[in-house]
């Protein structure tokens, strides 16, 4: 039996966090199809996508999404295995 933070890692809790990864991973391909997209405008010099990608705020709601991705990897991580708490003497 493993355990975290005392309690029992079920196989329904492991499950919950491989859909949860899966669904980050679906993200992070449309991530990736939508750079590979903007990099193909770019070598192709087609600038009114570039331009368009630019003027519509594309690029902070890119990062947004890669942040959001970021924090729920975070989560999914400290679900797993939870830092330690620190010295009493903290």
């Amino acid at each position: 039996m493993i355990k975290v933070d005392k309690k029992e890692v079920t196989e329904k809790c492991l499950y919950k966090k491989a859909c949860d990864l899966t669904g980050i991973q679906q993200e992070l391909r449309t991530i990736t199809d939508y750079f590979d997209y903007i990099n193909y405008a770019a070598k192709q010099g087609d600038k009114f996508v570039l331009n368009h990608f630019i003027d519509s705020n594309s690029f902070g709601n890119t990062v947004d999404v890669l942040q959001g991705i970021a924090k729920a990897i975070g989560c999914i991580s400290n679900d797993i295995c939870p830092d330690e708490v620190g010295d009493s003497n903290e």
